[in-house]
């Protein structure tokens, strides 16, 4: 504890170089993003995209990243101190590259940091507030999705992936049972009230947070294969916790495009639509991340 507190007051001493060196950090690995990017994948699969329909996906990655930063602020304030939008904004955006540091670390504590710097609560609440946002994003970022496809029916290339084939009768079953679990849980969190008022705000803020996520990637997919489908964007958020929780990989860079081309496989897609659209989604997250990273500069400056 000791160790933290001398962190904390360093951290109150040379707020104004961290938040600097947490932009150059920025926009040092947004560069190397966008230029592994640019290396190593063959962006002229991309030339068929609509561009309409992918500026409006674009925008909805962005929301999606607005909502969270809102949610970062009831987080924080969930530990009795106040914590204005403009700061948590700021404070999740500037750090929102930390993420492809392998570890995960950096992205629970960067933004833990700062907050503690601009609130004065101790390091340590600040840190257990961003480790508690993390698990919320990543509990409704998979329910949600899982809620949707079970209802819509389209659960049946989770099985797929582990190369069991399931009757359509059981698989129905088995899609009825992973809905009455969703179910259940928000029941029982509800009845037992174990969240308080503002983390009610930070689970409503994540709901929107993927349901923009969701729609925004229905309408990167249509801008290629020409037709409308939620459960691609359900699949795709899906494969988004996966790379959270897959710690040492950099962004969940890898993981969430392999995830989510190995569940396009299984379904009606072919091996190279599901490739491009892996491809897309990559280049889609990572303007979203960079929409909120120029936000909260600009708020800095």
């Amino acid at each position: 504890m000791n160790i933290l507190r001398e962190v904390q007051k360093f951290i109150e001493h040379y707020k104004k170089t961290i938040n600097r060196l947490f932009a150059l950090l920025g926009f040092l690995i947004i560069s190397i993003v966008l230029f592994n990017l640019g290396t190593t994948t063959d962006l002229d699969q991309l030339k068929q995209i609509n561009a309409h329909y992918f500026m409006l996906a674009a925008l909805f990655s962005v929301l999606g990243f607005f909502c969270q930063a809102l949610s970062w602020k009831y987080s924080i304030q969930a530990e009795n101190t106040h914590y204005g939008a403009l700061n948590a904004i700021h404070d999740h955006g500037i750090t929102i590259f930390t993420k492809y540091i392998p570890g995960k670390v950096f992205a629970v504590a960067s933004r833990a940091f700062l907050a503690s710097s601009n609130t004065g609560i101790t390091l340590t609440l600040s840190l257990i507030a961003s480790t508690k946002n993390m698990l919320i994003c990543l509990a409704v970022g998979t329910v949600l999705p899982l809620a949707y496809l079970a209802l819509k029916g389209d659960l049946g290339f989770l099985p797929a992936l582990a190369g069991i084939t399931l009757s359509d009768d059981l698989d129905t079953i088995t899609q009825s049972l992973l809905l009455l679990v969703a179910i259940l849980v928000v029941v029982y969190i509800a009845k037992k009230k174990a969240l308080g008022k503002q983390q009610v705000w930070v689970c409503l803020l994540y709901g929107l947070n993927w349901l923009l996520w969701i729609l925004g990637f229905m309408f990167l997919s249509s801008s290629i294969t020409g037709h409308f489908d939620l459960s691609i964007g359900a699949i795709y958020c899906l494969a988004i916790c996966l790379g959270v929780i897959a710690i040492f990989a950099p962004g969940g860079l890898g993981v969430r495009e392999g995830f989510f081309w190995l569940a396009l496989t299984t379904m009606d897609y072919s091996a190279e639509t599901a490739a491009t659209l892996a491809l897309a989604s990559r280049l889609w997250f990572v303007l979203g991340e960079l929409g909120i990273f120029v936000m909260a500069f600009l708020l800095r400056h």
